[in-house]
């Protein structure tokens, strides 16, 4: 995959001077600390007896709080030593602890030994869990109730106490119940027996519901706010809701910034409003971008945004795209219908031209696009085209004009951010052509991919497949573009870009009518942000499948960076006559 970033010119010293700014204090910060607790605790050091390793670094923490003192056998610093040492093993269930201390060296750099008997651990003898209000009927406390952490004859530990307090009120603030409260939580511990009651007394008060919208100023884009909104004035308070429909509105490229703020002060009855808070992006962004592959060498691109163009919230997309071999210009104008997001119509120009391996071609490109989000966050996409190429593909010269009717059915999810954890990407695409409607070639291209990226534990496993074929009464009349070659980065490892294919008398490459290939990948951890993969790849492009399959296997190195997985990879051909090992690159998300 390419590695490429960009960014805005105006923005981009502005964002680095923040980086690097946050970057200076914190290292100051760990600096000062460095220091501060090498000098505060030089005088005297500690030592202790009786303890396992985690409760005895409960302790030291404790201790290392304690102020700075040249002489360890002051009674007051003793009292406040024996004070921190009980509270830290109380906080671990340990009410009957005895100690004894004493002090060796001279003033100004002593040792105190405490020898420790914690004694029996405090366990949980009853659980006193009570839950009022209206969340008493919702499932997802329920959950928490059926789930919660906290058993009885378990160990006391008071952090996990203020764990188990917090998804209650956790919880109520996700899902609208901005009264709820504590009418008692308490430890009550028997020091004698060692047994403890914790009360959790949770009163959740009525659950709020969504509002209206309230505009802060002059919002040029409101009705393109509310048309993906994706609730009701009314609908229960949920914060996972607000938050899908913040991405939703970001992701628009409409604004420079954007904020929806639940307003509970003005509250009316049940009805929490949203203050909408949003900073339009300028009228014209200019965007640079530049990267590398194995693929294709190094690549720049120019992007020339205008993301609002009038109160409908149409918008346009100018691109330039240059490498050593591909030179490429596009344009996309966008009309939202029912919303920005998912539901609206684009028309597209563009220019491309391709020198490498054996293709050298000129392509005009110019199309109409319907956008829309299906069941279960399925993406359809209904297009019509003309496509206009021509040029030389091995030793054949075509020219080519196509009208070309449409449909692709799409679905990514993923988890774990721009350094995905699982997830899946599914397509699935058919393109007619026929001369009925003046194209110059019948033609059907069906193509579908899938890629599934699994998880067990720490271990990973990645699995891509893709599948194609073309039907036509002769290759000759399909343009380069249409069809099918393999391998490179994200085909079959091991073999050159675009290299596995049908050839000609002359050993060109002809491109084919089907493809098939499989890759799967097994990732393990090695250190943190770093992985090892594991990976064998298998495919062909092929017409008739009479050529051998492609495969080959091959060992990585993955860096999980904050642009995403840096991937570098060693791969051998295992059915190429000089099986010689290759290396590829790629900077950038899996799906």
């Amino acid at each position: 995959m390419l590695f490429e970033r960009e960014f805005e010119i105006i923005n981009v010293l502005s964002s680095l001077n923040n980086a690097y700014t946050m970057k200076l204090l914190r290292f100051h910060f760990l600096l000062s600390v460095l220091l501060f607790s090498t000098f505060s605790y030089a005088n005297v050091s500690f030592q202790i007896e009786g303890l396992d390793r985690d409760e005895s670094a409960n302790v030291t923490f404790y201790l290392e709080t304690l102020p700075v003192t040249n002489n360890a056998k002051n009674s007051i610093y003793l009292q406040q030593v024996e004070k921190s040492t009980r509270e830290a093993l109380q906080a671990l269930g340990y009410y009957q602890v005895t100690l004894s201390s004493k002090v060796t060296g001279e003033t100004g750099k002593q040792t105190l030994l405490l020898t420790i008997n914690k004694g029996k651990q405090t366990r949980i003898v009853t659980l006193d869990i009570r839950l009022t209000g209206e969340a008493k009927t919702d499932p997802a406390f329920q959950k928490i109730l059926d789930d919660f952490p906290l058993k009885i004859n378990s160990p006391l530990n008071h952090a996990h106490y203020t764990q188990a307090k917090a998804l209650f009120k956790k919880l109520a603030i996700q899902r609208g119940y901005f009264d709820a409260f504590y009418k008692k939580s308490r430890v009550e511990v028997k020091r004698k027996t060692a047994e403890a009651t914790l009360y959790f007394w949770f009163d959740s008060g009525i659950r709020y519901q969504f509002g209206e919208l309230v505009f802060n100023g002059d919002v040029s884009a409101k009705q393109q706010i509310k048309r993906l909104k994706n609730f009701k004035s009314g609908d229960p308070f949920l914060s996972s809701t607000l938050n899908e429909y913040s991405q939703d509105l970001t992701a628009t490229g409409y604004f420079a910034r954007l904020m929806i703020l639940p307003d509970i002060k003005q509250k009316k009855g049940r009805l929490i409003p949203l203050n909408v808070i949003v900073k339009m992006r300028p009228k014209n962004s200019f965007k640079l971008g530049g990267g590398y592959s194995t693929d294709e060498g190094i690549r720049g691109k120019f992007r020339w945004e205008h993301p609002w163009l009038n109160q409908y919230g149409h918008s346009l997309e100018t691109s330039i795209i240059a490498s050593r071999f591909q030179q490429e210009a596009s344009l996309t104008y966008k009309i939202p219908l029912q919303d920005p997001l998912y539901n609206y119509l684009s028309l597209q120009g563009g220019y491309k031209a391709e020198k490498q391996n054996d293709t050298d071609t000129d392509r005009y490109l110019f199309g109409i696009s319907r956008h829309w989000r299906a069941k279960d966050n399925w993406r359809s996409t209904l297009s019509l085209k003309f496509d206009h190429e021509y040029g030389r593909q091995g030793e054949q010269y075509f020219d080519s004009k196509l009208i070309l009717p449409g449909f692709s059915y799409s679905h990514v999810q993923s988890e774990g951010g721009i350094n995905v954890t699982s997830g899946r990407k599914l397509l699935a695409s058919i393109e007619v052509s026929h001369k009925a409607w003046l194209s110059s070639a019948n033609l059907i291209k069906l193509y579908a991919q899938g890629k599934f990226i699994n998880r067990y534990k720490q271990h990973q496993f990645i699995t891509s497949v893709e599948l194609g074929a073309i039907f036509t009464d002769s290759l000759n009349d399909v343009p380069s573009s249409m069809r099918f070659f393999s391998g490179g980065d994200q085909s079959v490892r091991g073999f050159d870009y675009e290299s596995i294919s049908p050839t000609d008398s002359l050993g060109e490459y002809m491109g084919a009518k089907y493809l098939a290939t499989l890759s799967l990948e097994y990732r393990l951890p090695i250190a943190e942000n770093w992985k090892i993969a594991f990976f064998s790849d298998t495919g062909t492009a092929t017409n008739d499948f009479s050529e051998p399959i492609s495969q080959s296997v091959g060992v990585g190195i993955i860096w999980l960076s904050l642009v995403g997985p840096i991937r570098l990879y060693w791969a051998a051909p295992l059915t190429q006559s000089n099986n010689a090992w290759k290396i590829h690159f790629m900077i950038g998300p899996e799906l």
